[in-house]
């Protein structure tokens, strides 16, 4: 099933005190270039990747490795939150496809999730995986969903507030790294070493 996938990556990485978007994952990728090419399957027709200005400029600068299918969005209101930068992101996908997003700091991507959760979109308004009933990412999203997000006029309400209203199911997996949270050096040491 043909999907597009938006990464948020706006915030201003202040617990971290070093962006985000360029955290060493591994010895060939940093969080960004990891979760792109996680996205990059057969079936994903776009990754929108939703940036402030200075993650723009370090994307230039240091010559991130994107997949062809990446495109930069750029969220010139950061203060907004997250559900902004989501719409931002939206806004650049085909509305007729249902759309994963993550978070930058939960890197751990990787294909059998995506088609794992795919087949269940028919069964709620949206997908989550989930370690012993607790919810984690890629979240996945129906195009009703996808629509009511964009045509939603208070974009500082929290996305948590927002997707309450909806019918969620889980995906249950035997993988914790789906709840990781890196928001903090700690949080680093932890889940990446």
């Amino acid at each position: 099933m043909d999907f597009s996938a938006v990464i948020l990556a706006a915030g201003t990485s202040g617990r971290m005190g070093i962006p985000k978007i360029s955290l060493k994952f591994n010895e060939y990728h940093n969080f960004t270039e990891h979760l792109c090419t996680s996205f990059n399957t057969s079936d994903c027709r776009k990754i929108l990747l939703v940036v402030n200005n200075e993650g723009t400029e370090l994307i230039k600068i240091r010559n991130f490795t994107l997949p062809q299918k990446t495109e930069i969005v750029v969220n010139n209101h950061t203060d907004y939150g997250r559900f902004y930068s989501l719409q931002c992101g939206l806004k650049k996908c085909d509305p007729t496809l249902p759309v994963f997003f993550t978070n930058i700091d939960n890197p751990f991507i990787e294909e059998g999730i995506l088609t794992n959760l795919l087949p269940n979109l028919n069964d709620a308004d949206y997908i989550c995986p989930s370690f012993n009933n607790k919810g984690g990412h890629p979240v996945l999203l129906s195009p009703a969903i996808i629509s009511d997000i964009l045509s939603y006029d208070d974009n500082t309400i929290n996305l948590k507030v927002f997707l309450k209203k909806y019918r969620r199911k889980n995906i249950e997996f035997e993988n914790c790294k789906i709840l990781a949270n890196i928001n903090t050096r700690e949080d680093y040491k932890r889940w990446i070493g």
